[in-house]
């Protein structure tokens, strides 16, 4: 990791983090019957939902945002 110019850091939080992260998913398993749904019941699971959809998707979406708003200022200059 170290030739290529990574931090080990990232790979000794995923080797001590990870299985207390797979225990307690298999327990909240367990809990629900099995069912996913139990992850999305509180607010701020579906916030966090959101915000991690939202940082997925934005480098597809802010080119689009940036062609419409150029678009718009265009329009108002031609308008005067």
């Amino acid at each position: 990791m170290s030739r290529y110019g990574y931090s080990p850091v990232p790979l000794v939080l995923a080797l001590v983090l990870g299985p207390m992260l797979e225990k307690n998913f298999q327990r909240a398993l367990v809990i629900s019957d099995g069912s996913y749904t139990i992850f999305f019941h509180s607010g701020i699971s579906k916030v966090l939902l959101g915000l991690t959809l939202f940082s997925l998707f934005y480098p597809y979406l802010a080119p689009l945002f940036k062609k419409r708003k150029g678009k718009k200022e265009t329009d108002s200059l031609l308008e005067k």
